[in-house]
């Protein structure tokens, strides 16, 4: 009886210890950035144009397909990894309202953002406007990662 008292206390004092020991010390590092890329462009006259379907003027900023309305764009943008800073600019305007959502792997960890910036009554009078996102790298090696798109007004 008295070894098994022993054992139920020892049992109860690791116990305590392990709840004791702070959960961060368990969390990974945050993971690199590794990519940056507009993903879509929405705005009042075009519902949504994908990447996949823009003129490729070049590999570094393709062109949407399609002429789109200046009063309200919405630029979504895809980051994996973490980064320490970050700037969305449309020509030289700043975003007038950003939002996110969270991308995760099948073990619901996240592994980085889409971002989703509007831009209200662009100011510009060109026929289109260059779209510019930049990050940096929070881990080694504190990159600079950019993309690019431009976006072409009715």
């Amino acid at each position: 009886m008295k070894k098994a008292r022993k054992i139920v206390a020892l049992f109860m004092v690791f116990a305590l210890v392990c709840m004791m020991v702070p959960a961060a010390s368990a969390k990974a590092p945050a993971p690199s950035l590794t990519s940056v890329q507009v993903r879509a462009v929405g705005s009042m006259s075009i519902d949504g144009e994908y990447v996949e379907e823009m003129l490729p003027t070049n590999v570094y900023a393709p062109s949407t397909s399609f002429d789109h309305h200046k009063f309200a764009v919405i630029v979504v943008v895809e980051q994996r990894g973490y980064e320490s800073w970050k700037s969305a600019r449309l020509g030289t305007q700043s975003p007038s309202d950003v939002t996110f959502e969270y991308i995760v792997n099948a073990a619901n960890i996240i592994i980085g953002y889409r971002w989703y910036y509007t831009f209200m009554n662009v100011s510009t009078t060109a026929s289109s406007s260059l779209f510019t996102f930049s990050a940096d790298n929070i881990n080694a090696p504190f990159n600079t990662l950019t993309t690019m798109c431009t976006i072409n007004w009715v």
